[in-house]
């Protein structure tokens, strides 16, 4: 459907243009709105892949983003329902369990992220007590490097998956026992 060359170059397989919901967004722009299904077709590939670079940021930041650095050409463009049709289609056809867990993950660290940004220990409630334990925050910060690590680990897991995934689409299909979600043991 989506593929990435080996120069980073995004190319949209024309099958994908047989699968209904991609086939209605297709049919919305019309013969004369290419440029416009094009661009649309890159932003959910950037919206949902885990190869995007936008992966990492949570969704509205990722749509911004998005908007602004592939959607330029179409300022009043918004996500509508057959572009959320295409990111559930696409999602449920390309991701895996893994997938699902590291995009979780980097979710709870942007939490995390924003909650230690906001973290104020000079903060007091209503009877002059600190609202954050600093101990708790610092056992929390100085378990960040751990956490760092385990993510990175992780999105490497899945960097792999993809590359054994486009691999096998080239021409070796998979044996049943080498598919961790029909067999986890």
């Amino acid at each position: 459907m989506f593929e990435m060359d080996e120069q980073g170059e995004l190319s949209i397989s024309p099958q994908i243009l047989m699968i209904k919901e991609f086939a209605e967004l297709a049919k919305k722009r019309g013969k004369r709105g290419k440029a416009r299904l094009n661009a649309e077709l890159s932003a959910i590939w950037f919206f949902v892949d885990m190869r995007s670079p936008y992966m990492r940021m949570d969704e509205e930041e990722r749509w911004s983003y998005i908007k602004e650095d592939v959607l330029y050409m179409f300022p009043d463009w918004e996500v509508n329902q057959h572009i959320n049709a295409c990111i559930d289609k696409y999602r449920e056809m390309s991701r895996t369990r893994s997938m699902d867990t590291l995009e979780s993950a980097w979710k709870a660290q942007t939490e995390l992220d924003n909650f230690l940004s906001n973290v104020n220990l000079n903060e007091r409630d209503n009877n002059g007590k600190p609202v954050f334990n600093a101990k708790q925050i610092m056992d929390m910060i100085n378990s960040l490097p751990k956490t760092v690590k385990s993510l990175q680990d992780t999105q490497r897991l899945v960097e792999t998956e993809v590359a054994e995934n486009l691999i096998l689409r080239g021409g070796r299909e998979k044996a049943e026992f080498e598919d961790e979600e029909l067999n986890p043991n």
